[in-house]
């Protein structure tokens, strides 16, 4: 599963990782299904694989749903490209495990899984539904993240609690206000598709920064129990176009065409230029949100690679062949800069490198 946006639901146990908005578009299953088992426990034991289904011994602290022994085994999926969590003896988790037709207790970073902190608000809801007590439609923590070119201090400042957080459909508006752990909690919305925000200096914004782009809309439905931990980004942006000779648009494929370096950190080396992603249209036209105050350096087809999908040479802005003419690109905080042009031409063969791609 890659490490983008999804949007998922809370019905059964499909959950994306921990990346990912949590929508609530069934009614809460939360401790509802008989498949499910909620405990709050201490891994006392692990079997030690390093790859595949490895087992960890949980000593269980607290039980909410689907156990009463007081250990438990839970597996989890080792090795490459899994969602599985290591889990290491001592560390104390709310665990989300799915017993499975053998028997066995699974469980993922695309559960509710998590590190404990009795301050969580899934902790509160999870409590409050053991009570009898009707769960909040949405809530979560409102939390700074590192955007896609910034070391994450950009915005660190602005305290994140007492912010108004708001919610918005076609017809109604509702807003609430974090609270001293930055939580926020909305109860009883109507069902209806929402987008969120929240008032925030010009500088940061909410957004997806692993997606690279704004959280879109999500649904709502009665009697939800929504998750979604909103991340808080530096607002700058950076548009553009690649054209050729004629100054027609050149087809840009996402994530690849067209990047974006910071200037300080540019290496000659390629290779180093996929760590910074891209949000790009086939029309020619690309985007880079939530980028920090700096100067940068946008390249297209930083590989240099040559094939009829990609006849044109690496070209850095505006129309350089290497780094060291190329224009540098500076934003301020919070600031959008528009209609930034790569003029790009035919490569000679001396100009097309080794690289070829079919």
């Amino acid at each position: 599963m890659s490490l983008v946006l999804f949007v998922v639901t809370l019905s059964g146990h499909v959950f994306a990782c921990e990346c990912a908005i949590w929508c609530a578009e069934r009614a809460c299953p939360l401790m509802n299904d008989p498949a499910e088992v909620l405990f709050v426990g201490t891994v006392v034991a692990t079997d030690g694989q390093q790859i595949g289904m490895a087992r960890f011994t949980f000593q269980v602290d607290e039980s909410l749903s689907g156990t009463s022994t007081k250990e438990v085994d839970v597996y989890s999926y080792q090795g490459c490209c899994a969602c599985g969590i290591n889990f290491k003896v001592g560390e104390r988790w709310l665990v989300d495990g799915w017993r499975g037709k053998d028997g066995r207790i699974a469980t993922g970073y695309c559960e509710k899984t998590r590190l404990f902190r009795d301050s969580d608000p899934l902790m509160a809801e999870l409590w409050a539904i053991r009570e009898g007590k009707k769960p909040d439609s949405l809530f979560g923590v409102l939390r700074h993240a590192p955007g896609p070119w910034g070391d994450g201090s950009e915005g660190a400042d602005f305290p994140l609690s007492g912010v108004t957080i708001r919610v918005r459909s076609e017809t109604q508006e509702f807003e609430t206000k974090s609270d001293s752990g930055n939580v926020y909690r909305f109860r009883e919305l109507p069902p209806g598709k929402y987008s969120l925000s929240a008032d925030l200096p010009i500088s940061l914004t909410l957004g997806d920064p692993w997606a690279s782009r704004p959280n879109p809309p999500f649904s709502i439905v009665a009697n939800a129990c929504g998750e979604f931990n909103p991340r808080v980004l530096t607002s700058g942006r950076i548009t553009g176009r690649v054209v050729n000779q004629s100054g027609n648009p050149v087809q840009v494929w996402v994530g690849s065409d067209v990047q974006l370096i910071r200037s300080d950190g540019y290496q000659e080396n390629p290779s180093e230029y996929t760590k910074n992603g891209t949000q790009g249209k086939q029309q020619g036209y690309f985007v880079f949100n939530f980028v920090a105050p700096g100067d940068y350096i946008a390249v297209y087809n930083p590989h240099n690679y040559h094939s009829k999908f990609q006849p044109f040479p690496r070209t850095f802005y505006p129309s350089a062949r290497d780094a060291g003419h190329a224009t540098r690109i500076h934003i301020a905080e919070g600031e959008t800069v528009s209609d930034i042009v790569i003029h790009v031409a035919a490569a000679t063969v001396s100009q097309r490198g080794d690289k070829h791609s079919e």
